[in-house]
C-alpha cells in the first residue's frame, strides 16, 4: 500500500519477524512459512528496526542470488541463454520487489539451489548436488510449490552417477538424505519459533477448490461460517474434513480436478510463463484503472477500438508486447524441450526429469491458484532454463553449429566445491538465528498494557507524509497523493474497504506503521502533524479507532482524540 506498507500475507510475514524480536511465537500466516518471518527478524535486527533498510537488504540479497543461475547458463550455453535467463527471472521477480512476501526468499534459495545443481552436472561433483538439493528443499519449504522435483533429482542422481551398475542406490540415497536434511532443518525452526498445526495449512484451501471445481476462495463462498472459527488450525481441520467427505462421496472429483489443472497449465493464460502477463491482470473496477485489452475487444466495435488505442497507444502497446513475450517464451520452451529430448547428456536428463517433477506437482499447485506462477517461485529457474536452452539452440543453428551444447567446456575454478561450505553456513545461520533472537529477546513491561490504550512502537523508516506533487524519489518521506490514488486499482477489487480508506487520505496526513506489542500485530495509523511530532519516533500508549466510521474491515486507524 502506498508503495511501502505490506498488506494481506505480506503483512503477516513482517509482523511475524517483529513477533520474534519481541520474544513471541509465530502464528497465523507467519506460522505457515516460518523461514520468511525468520529472515525478516534477522534483517530488522541488523538494520536496528529500520523497515526501509531491511527492504533494501532483502533486495540486495535477492539480486546477488538471481545472478547465480544467469552466470551458470552463460558458462554452459553462452550469453544469449544468459540474457534470456536474466530477462525471464526479472519479469517474474518484478512484482515482488520491495515486498515482504515469501516469494523473495523462495526465489532466492531456488536460484542458489539451481546454480549448485547445474554446476554439479558440468564438473561432476556430488557435494554440489547434495548442497543444491538441500537448499532447494528449503526453498520449497519457504514457498510451497513443485515438491515432486525433489524425488526427480534423486532419480536423476541414481542414473547420472551409476558407474558400472544400471542405477546407483548410493547416489539416490544420498540425495534423499539431503532432502530429508532440508525438511529436518525447517522442522527444527518450526518447533522453536512457531505454533504447531499451521505449517503449510493453506493447502487445505487448494485441495477444496481442486475437488469442488473452484479455486482456493471457493470454501468461503460455500461455507462462510469457516471464517468465524477462532484459530487457523481449526479452519484447516474443518476444510480437510470437507475435502475427505467429498472424496468419499465422489472419488471422481479428484480425477476431474487433476485433468482441469493440466488443461489450465498447458492451454490457458495461466500457464508456466504467465508471470509475464502481470500487465494484463490490473483490476478494471476502479475509476482510475484503464480498460484491459480483453475488455476492449469484447465490448466495442472496430472503429471504437481504434479510437481508444490511438488515445492511449502506449498502454495498449505494453499489453500487446506482454502477450507476444508470453508466446515467445512458450515457443522457446517447447524448442528447448525438443532439443533436450534429442540430446543424450547428463544435463539434458536433469532438465527432463526436473520438468517431469514439476509437471507431477501441477495438481497440487494448480494454475488457477498459482497467481501468475508465484507458487512456483522456488523452481522458476528450472522452468526458465527451458526457453534459455531453446534460444541457445536456435542461435547455434543460425551459426551453423547444429547443437545446443556450449562451444567449449565451461571454465570453473579447480576447486568446484569452494562455495559449498560458506553458502551452507550462511543458510544454517539464517535458519538458526531467529531461534536465538526469540530466545534472547528483551523482556517487556506488561504494566503498560491496558484494555483501552494500545501499546504501540513506531517502526523506523515507515513514516510517509502525503502532499500534492512533492514526491522526489521512492525513498522520500513525502509522497504525491495523486500518484497514490492513480494506483488504487490494485486494491479496488479485492480490498474495497482499504480502497475507501486510502481515498479518504488528505494532503498533510502522515502515514505511520506501528507494532502492537500486546497483540503482536502491525497497526497502520494516519496522523496529523501534532500527533506525528508527539508519537512519530517512540513507543507510546494511545487509544485508536477505525479511520472511517462503520468500516471495520479496513486496516487503517487513527488516534481517538475523544478518549482522555
Amino acid at each position: 500500500m502506498v508503495g511501502l506498507y505490506p498488506y494481506s500475507d505480506a503483512n503477516g510475514y513482517l509482523a511475524g519477524g517483529l513477533r520474534l524480536l519481541h520474544g513471541d511465537e509465530l502464528d497465523g500466516v507467519s506460522a505457515r512459512r516460518p523461514l520468511t518471518s525468520g529472515l525478516w527478524s534477522i534483517l530488522l535486527f541488523l538494520t536496528h528496526g529500520n523497515f526501509k533498510y531491511a527492504l533494501a537488504s532483502m533486495l540486495f540479497l535477492s539480486a546477488i542470488s538471481l545472478v547465480l543461475p544467469v552466470r551458470e547458463l552463460v558458462r554452459t550455453h553462452g550469453w544469449t541463454a544468459g540474457y534470456m535467463m536474466f530477462l525471464a527471472i526479472f519479469l517474474f521477480y518484478r512484482r515482488f520487489i520491495g515486498t515482504t512476501l515469501s516469494e523473495n526468499l523462495g526465489l532466492m534459495l531456488g536460484c542458489i539451489g539451481f546454480a549448485f545443481i547445474w554446476r554439479s552436472v558440468w564438473i561432476n561433483r556430488k557435494p554440489l548436488l547434495l548442497a543444491g538439493t538441500l537448499i532447494l528443499t528449503l526453498a520449497l519449504n519457504t514457498r510451497a510449490g513443485a515438491f515432486f522435483i525433489l524425488p526427480s533429482l534423486a532419480v536423476w542422481a541414481g542414473f547420472a552417477w551409476r558407474q558400472s551398475t544400471r542405477f546407483s542406490i548410493k547416489s539416490f540415497t544420498l540425495v534423499l538424505i539431503a532432502i530429508l536434511g532440508g525438511f529436518s532443518l525447517n522442522y527444527l525452526v518450526i518447533r522453536n519459533i512457531s505454533q504447531p498445526g499451521s505449517y503449510q495449512g493453506n493447502f487445505s484451501y487448494v485441495a477444496y477448490g481442486l475437488v469442488y471445481g473452484g479455486d482456493w476462495t471457493l470454501v468461503y463462498k460455500q461455507h462462510p461460517e469457516i471464517g468465524d472459527l477462532p484459530t487457523v488450525t481449526e479452519k484447516y481441520k474443518t476444510i480437510y474434513s470437507l475435502v475427505l467427505k467429498r472424496l468419499e462421496d465422489k472419488p471422481s472429483s479428484l480425477i476431474f480436478g487433476i485433468l482441469r489443472a493440466y488443461r489450465d497449465f498447458f492451454i490457458s493464460p495461466n500457464g508456466p510463463y504467465s508471470f509475464v502477463n502481470f500487465a494484463l491482470y490490473r483490476p478494471t473496477q476502479h475509476k482510475h484503472a484503464k480498460t484491459s485489452l480483453k475488455e476492449l475487444a469484447s465490448t466495442r466495435d472496430l472503429p471504437s477500438i481504434f479510437q481508444v488505442l490511438m488515445h492511449d497507444k502506449w498502454h495498449y502497446l505494453q499489453i500487446l508486447t506482454t502477450l507476444l513475450t508470453f508466446v515467445f517464451l512458450s515457443l522457446l520452451a517447447l524448442t528447448g524441450v525438443i532439443l533436450l529430448i534429442r540430446l543424450r547428456t547428463s544435463g539434458a536428463h536433469l532438465m527432463i526429469l526436473s520438468g517431469l517433477g514439476i509437471l507431477a506437482s501441477v495438481p497440487f499447485a494448480p494454475p488457477w491458484d498459482a497467481d501468475l506462477m508465484r507458487v512456483y517461485a522456488a523452481t522458476i529457474p528450472f522452468m526458465i532454463a527451458f526457453p534459455a536452452i531453446g534460444i541457445a539452440g536456435i542461435m547455434s543453428f543460425l551459426r551453423k553449429e547444429h547443437t545446443s551444447q556450449p562451444n567449449c567446456q565451461p571454465k570453473y575454478p579447480d576447486d568446484g566445491n569452494y562455495l559449498v561450505v560458506p553458502v551452507l553456513l550462511a543458510i544454517l545461520a539464517m535458519c538458526l538465528s531467529p531461534i536465538l533472537l526469540k530466545l534472547f529477546a528483551p523482556e517487556r513491561d506488561i504494566n503498560h498494557y491496558t484494555s483501552q490504550y494500545q501499546r504501540l512502537k513506531t517502526i523506523r523508516g515507515s513514516i510517509i507524509t502525503l502532499n500534492y506533487g512533492e514526491s522526489q524519489s521512492s525513498w522520500s518521506t513525502r509522497v504525491d497523493l495523486n500518484e497514490v490514488r492513480k494506483n488504487l486499482a490494485i486494491h479496488s477489487s479485492g480490498y474495497p474497504a482499504t480502497t475507501a480508506e486510502i481515498e479518504s487520505f488528505s494532503p498533510g496526513d502522515s502515514l505511520v506503521m506501528c507494532y502492537n506489542e500486546q497483540a503482536g500485530l502491525l497497526v497502520f495509523l494516519v496522523m496529523n502533524k501534532p500527533e506525528l511530532d508527539q508519537y512519530g519516533s517512540t513507543t507510546f500508549s494511545a487509544p485508536i479507532k477505525t479511520l472511517l466510521p462503520d468500516n471495520n474491515k479496513g486496516i487503517w486507524r487513527k488516534i481517538d482524540s475523544d478518549v482522555n
